[in-house]
């Protein structure tokens, strides 16, 4: 069984005791989706092969981000999305030589997950570099992988996608509960700077592929923030803002 505690401590998110894992909505120079879907999904995301999860990238894992001090200090947030969204998944750093890039999975390096996250290194330091907050943009973007998970874990892609010609409304989806993820730190923590989740993800854009597959900036602010409403002013479950997630979206 694993437990919270293996999580942190010697599970799914270590790996030879480091933390091994975080997520990312996309690249700051190079965006590409950050979901990849299962084999009957990869017509939607097989776009080049750097979006095409294979044997190659889980022969790139690293036993760390380098940052002996990055590897441990995020624990305890990483633990406190795990339970908000009621998840586990399997965290790993990859070598993203070839495309500075992040993504979810549904299939699994880890057994007994609910699917997995690859993320960059080269990622990793730009988007540390570049950010007044970087721990809580990073936070920001852990909160959006973690809810493809939750998307994979509760069924919610097929819907999302379902007769879709791009995977917007999966992305846009995610940045709901990464915003809904906002509003619970701001219960925990008044002056937690809640915004600084719409301005990094709001910000990832490079293109007009990148826009079309996640939405416009816009689109994206606008999502995170009404996320943020339904965990911070409406107070509502998880199981609530699926279901409010899921009408939202199929206006959108």
């Amino acid at each position: 069984m694993i437990t919270r505690r293996n999580v942190i401590l010697g599970g799914p998110l270590t790996i030879s005791g480091g933390w091994c894992g975080v997520c990312a909505a996309g690249s700051v120079t190079e965006p590409a989706g950050c979901v990849v879907a299962a084999d009957f999904h990869d017509q939607f995301f097989a776009r080049t092969p750097a979006d095409r999860l294979n044997s190659a990238y889980f022969d790139r894992i690293l036993l760390g981000s380098g940052n002996k001090t990055l590897d441990y200090a995020p624990a305890q947030t990483l633990s406190r999305i795990t339970d908000v969204f009621r998840v586990l998944p399997g965290f790993v750093f990859y070598d993203d030589r070839d495309r500075v890039n992040s993504f979810a999975t549904p299939r699994l390096r880890f057994p007994g997950t609910d699917g997995t996250i690859l993320f960059g290194t080269r990622f990793l330091k730009q988007l540390l570099s570049g950010h007044d907050n970087p721990e809580v943009a990073l936070t920001s973007i852990c909160a959006h992988e973690f809810a493809h998970i939750l998307q994979f874990k509760r069924g919610l892609l097929s819907p999302l996608i379902e007769g879709q010609p791009t995977i917007r409304r999966c992305e846009l989806h995610a940045d709901f509960f990464s915003g809904y993820f906002a509003g619970v730190r701001k219960k925990d923590k008044p002056d937690y700077p809640a915004a600084v989740f719409v301005v990094t993800l709001s910000s990832l854009m490079a293109d007009g592929n990148y826009q079309r597959n996640h939405g416009t900036s816009q689109e994206r602010a606008t999502a995170i923030i009404c996320g943020f409403e339904t965990s911070y002013r409406e107070r509502r479950s998880l199981d609530d803002a699926i279901d409010l997630s899921m009408q939202y979206i199929a206006s959108v």
